[in-house]
């Protein structure tokens, strides 16, 4: 019998990368530009059955306890929010600890919104968001070191960039990934992939 792994890896670095302006070089107009920022969400399913799940997957809220732990690494005043997923805030940019339904509609206004700015930047700021949510059925599924029989799983995944928006010379982007498992009745059986997230930073 074949069984799948997925191997959830979350981290809180934030790596940076560096290129240089060339000397004499001055910020210029870029028009408000929608062609530059891309939304793409997509949710795929068959059955009503399968769009309960995705949705049963995307309004299910992290732990608590842990996104709070993570989110006061960064502030240590720190307070807990009704329906938080993000725990920190880079380049004024929300990063999830949890990708849920809020998280979508987030990153996609987000998105939509720096498409109808004008800035002055040394380079074309541009962003996108991709969103993917689907479902599949597993005889055997094992993820975290545990293994689950005749269960459907939910993944949801993401990935988010930003190039001289938020700011004059930096970027950042990240992907992130959760996956929910779900028995025959629907009961969630364990998420995995919440946790901090590894954002890259470039500057130039």
């Amino acid at each position: 019998m074949k069984i799948l792994k997925i191997l959830a890896l979350s981290a809180l670095t934030v790596l940076h990368s560096e290129a240089a302006i060339e000397e004499g070089a001055k910020p210029k107009e870029w028009p408000a530009d929608p062609g530059h920022h891309v939304v793409k969400v997509e949710r795929i399913f068959k059955t009503e059955a399968e769009s309960a799940l995705i949705t049963a997957a995307e309004n299910l809220a992290p732990n608590e306890k842990e996104l709070l732990a993570s989110a006061q690494k960064q502030d240590e005043s720190a307070k807990p929010v009704a329906k938080q997923w993000w725990y920190q805030e880079v380049n004024s940019v929300k990063i999830p600890f949890a990708l849920t339904a809020d998280a979508v509609i987030y990153y996609t206004e987000l998105v939509n919104d720096f498409g109808k700015q004008k800035l002055h930047r040394y380079s074309a700021p541009a962003s996108r968001f991709h969103y993917e949510a689907q479902v599949a059925k597993h005889k055997t599924f094992e993820v975290d070191g545990k293994t689950f029989t005749n269960v459907s799983v939910v993944t949801l995944s993401t990935s988010f960039s930003e190039k001289f928006v938020t700011t004059v010379t930096e970027g950042i982007e990240f992907t992130k990934k959760r996956v929910v498992i779900f028995d025959a009745a629907g009961k969630v059986l364990h998420t995995s992939g919440d946790g901090e997230t590894e954002v890259p930073i470039m500057t130039i």
